[in-house]
């Protein structure tokens, strides 16, 4: 069903504009999850500690690994395969939003563009190109993108539970945001060092 509408719509639109749309509708998706009160909303259905400061540090850094992955991309000439990559990504984090808001009967923060952007962006991705590479390469790219968004969770999981002494929690927040932002970039100089390693298997 999927597959026939994206060849419905025929995508005429080259891989290098398509692949930018993601981060464009990252920061849409980011913008409603904060201005959603997504800490909060963590807070109180999980009981974790998400500070503005650290939603802000994971979000811009995630913003700029999404970058740095399309200009790699294009250097490199794997963008088909980070396509996949983004788009299992982002369907997998619109996906979670939609079965939290159903099985809780609540708004969440990021529910309305991740239904509305993320859940028809991923899928109409990775339906444009089924058929465009191998079987393994295909499922490779989709295994590291549910990678990628079970990272991103996991992290914003790890500020701790909401019962810690706030004042501990305040004097350790720079500490933990200083911990993830080098985090992020160490996974970022990792990633660069592979894609650049095994750049003639990225484009096969």
């Amino acid at each position: 069903m999927i597959t026939h509408i994206a060849n419905t719509l025929s995508f005429n639109a080259p891989d290098a504009f398509w692949i930018w749309l993601f981060p464009v509708t990252y920061l849409i998706h980011m913008t409603e999850e904060y201005g959603g009160g997504f800490s909060a909303h963590l807070s109180k259905t999980r009981g974790f500690s998400l500070t503005s400061l650290r939603f802000f540090s994971i979000s811009a850094a995630g913003l700029v690994l999404m970058i740095v992955g399309i200009v790699l991309a294009e250097r490199f000439k794997f963008p088909q395969l980070l396509l996949v990559i983004y788009g299992a990504a982002v369907f997998t984090n619109g996906l979670s939003h939609a079965v939290s808001g159903a099985m809780k009967g609540e708004y969440n923060p990021g529910l309305v563009t991740g239904v509305l952007l993320w859940v028809p962006q991923g899928a109409l991705t990775l339906a444009r190109l089924t058929g465009t590479m191998s079987g393994g390469r295909l499922l490779t790219g989709i295994v590291i993108g549910i990678g990628v968004q079970l990272s991103a969770t996991l992290l914003s999981l790890s500020g701790g539970r909401v019962s810690e002494p706030r004042g501990a929690e305040r004097s350790a927040e720079s500490v933990r945001a200083a911990r993830d932002t080098t985090l992020l970039l160490l996974i970022l100089c990792l990633n660069c060092y592979m894609l650049i390693k095994y750049s003639g298997w990225l484009r096969g």
